[in-house]
């Protein structure tokens, strides 16, 4: 230390003394303010401040909140901050966590910092941020407040909150296929992340049992894409390092030349740490992943392989429709789709009766709904009634009792099961759906919820041909 820094000992007003934070600067590339406003004001709920004259011309994009700023400053080259990152303060660090989720941002739990409750995420351009809220003290117990009970283990304990709430991790890899891209055939993507549309080029990689992964298996052959886009198909049970390639000639994808879908997982981003999630696609060219982002991957099957859809292939998602049913979409995922995980992978019970009441409730209003109408949106089947029917068809040979939502089974319910038959017997619906598979995962993988992993031997679902009388 030298001679000018030391302290005297006294009490005397330091001058040029450091009073407070300003502002954090994080580097973004040119052209993302629009998916920087989205997540740090549309996400966080800060608010964006006009840049000075002199420095809007130079591109990014400044917020604040309170007294504290973050500046998104356009850096040439730029590659994001992976382990430098601001520390930001918050309130109702659950209910953000949930937004973030559900915008799609992978959040991480870390409890280790003595006082403080935390969880990390990444922006849109992928640089580290940490919100930390202060840790309530005191002989009360809280709701908010308190951590599981030490008797008490989550499934995926990076994704389960401190008041037991699951939170599900967001999708790393969110790159798109898309008819716009600027890249050549056979090349990688553009500067935007957009890789080239090409026939027998990508390989959708997916489990059976998994709802999420089940709506793209559905989408792509309603829309008759089996022949640009080749599928894979892993084991339903899933150990501790992630989801195996299943097939009749063994453990190897034939086309990837993998074992475990991890491998293209770490080949594309070697310090990623996450879950591995499926459905992936991945470049066969490269073996990279292009996506694991499954709202989007139905989407993009919709409206970037049009050249490539069979004659007279339904449109799932119809423009004149997007917008009405954007908040069907939303109020299912939050409340149905991830409203079942929600409540089977609570390890508190107000976290899991929240879930139930929220999963149920919904059910409760969209019996209402079909009771007027023959799908979700009308006549026709659209992108909503596929993300609604992979969670019904799973509801009672595994939600109902391994996840606890057992209010009412499927079949008790008759609106919404005449509804689940009728899209069952829809060609591409039910010859996708592997009931084998399904049961053997949830009840085989999940060792916390179920630790003996005996797989129910029902229900009998041969009540799934039996006509549905909706059309």
């Amino acid at each position: 230390m030298s001679e000018r820094s030391k302290g005297t000992g006294s009490h005397r007003a330091v001058t040029g003394a450091v009073v407070g934070l300003h502002h954090v600067q994080v580097s973004c590339p040119a052209g993302s303010e629009d998916d920087l406003r989205g997540f740090y004001a549309g996400v966080l709920g800060m608010a964006e401040l006009a840049k000075p004259p002199v420095l809007a011309a130079r591109g990014g994009v400044w917020f604040r909140a309170g007294a504290f700023e973050v500046h998104c400053g356009v850096e040439a080259g730029f590659v994001p901050a992976r382990k430098a990152h601001p520390g930001i303060l918050v309130e109702g660090l659950d209910a953000l966590a949930e937004r973030l989720a559900d915008a799609g941002t992978e959040v991480t739990w870390d409890d280790d910092f003595p006082g403080m409750r935390r969880l990390y995420a990444t922006d849109p351009v992928g640089n580290r941020l940490e919100l930390l809220e202060p840790r309530l003290t005191g002989p009360a117990r809280s709701v908010v407040s308190m951590p599981p009970s030490e008797t008490q283990t989550a499934q995926f304990g990076s994704e389960t909150s401190t008041t037991g709430a699951f939170v599900r991790q967001g999708n790393r890899f969110t790159d798109r296929i898309s008819r716009d891209s600027t890249s050549a055939a056979g090349a990688g993507p553009d500067d935007q992340g957009r890789w080239p549309v090409e026939a027998g080029r990508y390989r959708l990689v997916v489990s059976l049992a998994c709802p999420w992964a089940h709506r793209s298996v559905i989408v792509r052959r309603l829309l008759g894409l089996t022949g640009a886009i080749s599928l894979a198909v892993v084991d339903p049970i899933r150990d501790e390092r992630g989801w195996r390639f299943w097939s009749g000639d063994g453990h190897r994808d034939p086309v990837l030349d993998v074992e475990y879908l991890s491998e293209p997982y770490l080949a594309t981003d070697p310090s990623y740490e996450g879950r591995v999630t499926v459905p992936a696609v991945v470049d066969t060219m490269t073996g990279r992943v292009v996506t694991n982002d499954y709202p989007q991957i139905t989407l993009d099957l919709s409206t970037q392989w049009g050249e490539h859809h069979a004659p007279g292939a339904p449109d799932l998602y119809p423009g004149r429709l997007r917008e009405p049913m954007q908040p069907l979409i939303d109020e299912i995922f939050r409340d149905v789709n991830n409203g079942v995980y929600r409540c089977g992978f609570a390890t508190e019970q107000a976290a899991y009766e929240e879930a139930f009441a929220g999963l149920f409730a919904r059910l409760d209003a969209l019996s209402e709904r079909l009771e007027g109408q023959r799908f979700l949106m009308g006549d026709a089947i659209t992108e909503v009634d596929v993300r609604l029917f992979t969670t019904l068809v799973r509801f009672d040979a595994a939600y109902h009792g391994h996840f606890k939502t057992n209010r009412n089974k499927l079949t008790e319910m008759p609106v919404l099961w005449a509804y689940a038959r009728d899209l069952f017997q829809t060609p591409g619906f039910g010859d996708t759906v592997d009931f084998d598979h399904i049961k053997r995962h949830y009840y085989g993988t999940h060792e916390q919820i179920n630790p003996t992993r005996i797989v129910s031997v029902g229900p009998d679902t041969a009540g799934w041909t039996s006509p549905h009388g909706r059309g």
